[in-house]
């Protein structure tokens, strides 16, 4: 490829186009060192940099002088690391200097310093002591110094006018197939042993971006070490999987951002936000040819909802939809910083990371508490969320990368709503409470995944050792979802009498009881709890144990019904909330996340706070429209109490929560 196009290329370029335009100071924030002197040094790039400008010899010093000399050389203070060219012929000739400073949070009053005298020098400034001489105003407006910092440190304002801020560009994919070419033929393999895997090798590169050529070239050298490539064959998962621990290791090293397992079970319940996910998955698999294509990549989703609905599991299916592309998690309370302007350029720095590992899926969990203060609404912060949430809509608004954004939120009053217009998501989905048959298949989909993960475990041991154990640790009849409807029918619908609805003379349905219904009425979150309180209690029991099963079935059954008795799920004790969720998504107009929402919107009056269903009949007879527009009937005891309390919720507590100020 072109040298233009590589990654030093790129790199020179900007320097050069800086040096055009009459800028003294290019900082370059990286922590690739040996780009910088592969810029300086090698056949392609010496001496190009600054026109006419030939490099005599170049030399490393530490001293302790804070000022800058005559000689062209820049002295800093002894921990920084200046290196510093001397041109053929100094009265001719132009200069180039470099710093190389070390990590930190500002700059270094002495660098500061200096740069400033250079600044001045550079545009023929008068200095209070001295004059500038003409040739060497000259001279000095010819030169460049260079910045080079492991992180970006904000710019000194005193600076910043006369500073322009390069960032390195990510290698291409095809810069880092010729790295891995050279690589192996350096080690004496020949590369036609990955060029004819074309799977492997897309995935290679693709697991490949983000990392430095230097990086590349080690870890190649490890797996080529290890033989996981050889001369006759390739251990492929073990290929993939070093390559995959190598960028975790590297990606946990960078500020607010984190490698998260997608290895869990799927997420129930949220069929609507599968179906589109699979419907774009396609684009994940080659974005580059998308975009030859001229077909837009998705920006991301935003699914709000209740707690412990399945929004977060739901990432890590997203990330196995989307053709097992990496999960990454931003943690945007990570990256404040004390210094004036550095918390939004640790959000740009983490971001930019994420693009250039692309495609992955950038996860931001309860992405209220990340934009906390960007209401502009006094929290103290001195509009630090502010600066950030619009840091961040710029880059969500002008990204074209396949970093696919996956932000959840559990309460979107707390949002800005700049967050819902277009271009920002590319769908806006909702959870809420899940039907019966939802809760079965949560309680069987657990089960189910604690299962297989038992049955690798007991695959680690020998034959004699495996027989001797049990063979599984839950009893199969448990994944089946129709054991759990069958036990949340009877267990969670006790008191059908608490939640009746009796029609008002305003017309308002509310409870026939006149109090807060007790029935139990769980979420995805209240399941797993469950189930780990049972097993935490069959394990009390020593007496009774089970050869086929670690957990016997009847002693289970039993734990699971006498904590249902006792239990106090979300669906109980936060009636109030579910209502006030309610309003604000029928305000903002999410989609249901689900194929089965048992309530509709088009019964919702805004203006008295009034919920009239249509879908229930004189006999109390409940229906709903599923995706397909197909009416279905609504049988199961538990769906029945569901439905009656949720519009006993929202008829009774939003006028309460209205009166008391508590509605946006």
């Amino acid at each position: 490829m072109r040298y233009e196009q590589t990654q030093i290329g790129k790199l020179t370029e900007q320097v050069k186009l800086a040096v055009l335009s009459n800028t003294p100071v290019v900082y370059i924030p990286t922590q690739h060192m040996e780009v910088i002197q592969e810029m300086l040094f090698s056949k392609d790039s010496a001496n190009s940099i600054i026109p006419r400008l030939r490099i005599k010899d170049d030399e490393i010093t530490e001293v302790d002088s804070g000022t800058f000399e005559e000689n062209g050389k820049l002295i800093v203070d002894n921990y920084q690391v200046v290196q510093s060219f001397e041109a053929s012929n100094i009265d001719h000739y132009p200069m180039l200097y470099i710093i190389y400073m070390r990590d930190g949070k500002e700059w270094d009053a002495s660098v500061t310093a200096s740069l400033t005298k250079f600044v001045r020098q550079y545009l023929g400034i008068k200095n209070n002591k001295n004059y500038i001489e003409n040739d060497k105003k000259s001279l000095t407006s010819k030169s460049l110094c260079l910045v080079v910092s492991p992180t970006y440190i904000s710019v000194p304002s005193q600076i910043s006018p006369y500073t322009k801020t390069v960032y390195l560009e990510p290698l291409s994919d095809e810069e880092i197939e010729n790295i891995m070419i050279s690589s192996m033929k350096e080690q004496g393999i020949d590369p036609q042993i990955i060029m004819d895997k074309e799977d492997l090798l897309r995935q290679m590169k693709v697991s490949f971006r983000g990392m430095s050529a230097l990086k590349i070239r080690q870890l190649m050298g490890q797996i080529i070490k290890c033989q996981l490539i050889d001369f006759e064959d390739v251990i492929e998962s073990e290929v993939m999987t070093a390559i995959q621990n190598a960028k975790k290791e590297l990606l946990n090293n960078c500020l607010g951002l984190k490698w998260e397992n997608t290895s869990g079970p799927d997420a129930i319940g949220l069929e609507n936000v599968t179906t589109w996910l699979n419907e774009h998955a396609v684009l994940f698999k080659d974005p580059e040819r998308a975009v030859k294509q001229h077909v837009d990549i998705p920006k991301g989703i935003l699914i709000t909802g209740i707690p412990g609905s399945g929004k977060s599991l739901m990432a890590q299916t997203a990330a196995r939809i989307l053709n097992n592309i990496p999960l990454i998690s931003l943690n945007m309370g990570m990256l404040r910083g004390g210094v004036v302007g550095e918390s939004e350029h640790n959000l740009e720095n983490a971001l930019r990371t994420a693009e250039n590992m692309a495609p992955c899926v950038l996860w931001i969990d309860e992405i209220e508490k990340a934009m906390s203060g960007s209401s502009g609404n006094g929290n103290g912060d001195s509009g630090v969320g502010q600066r950030m949430f619009g840091t961040f809509l710029t880059w969500m608004q002008e990204k074209s990368s396949a970093c696919f954004v996956f932000a959840t939120s559990n309460d979107i009053s707390h949002l800005p709503p700049e967050l819902f217009r277009s271009e920002r998501f590319d769908r806006k989905f909702f959870t809420f409470m899940p039907m019966v048959q939802e809760c079965a298949e949560i309680f069987s989909g657990i089960i189910h995944s604690q299962n297989k993960q038992y049955d690798k475990e007991l695959r680690l041991y020998d034959k004699k050792k495996r027989k001797e154990m049990p063979q599984r640790l839950f009893d199969e009849r448990l994944e089946s979802a129709d054991t759990w409807v069958e036990i949340l029918n009877a267990k969670c619908s006790e008191r059908p009498q608490d939640c009746i609805l009796k029609s008002g003379k305003d017309g308002r349905m509310l409870w026939l009881s006149g109090r807060k219904p007790s029935n139990k009425l769980l979420t995805g979150a209240d399941i797993s709890s469950i189930i780990k309180e049972a097993k935490f209690r069959c394990k009390q029991d020593a007496n009774k144990k089970d050869v086929d099963n670690v957990y016997d079935l009847d002693l289970f059954m039993n734990k699971i019904q006498e904590i249902l008795g006792k239990f106090k799920p979300y669906g109980e004790t936060n009636l109030p909330s579910l209502a006030k969720s309610f309003l604000d998504l029928f305000q903002n107009q999410f989609e249901p996340a689900s194929e089965s929402f048992i309530l509709n919107f088009s019964d919702f009056d805004e203006i008295d706070l009034l919920y009239t269903p249509t879908n229930i009949d004189k006999d109390g007879n409940i229906t709903f429209i599923d995706k397909d527009g197909n009416i279905k009937g609504v049988d199961a005891k538990y769906d029945k109490i569901l439905f009656h309390t949720l519009v006993g919720a929202i008829n009774h507590y939003l006028p309460i929560l209205e009166k008391k100020g508590l509605l946006s």
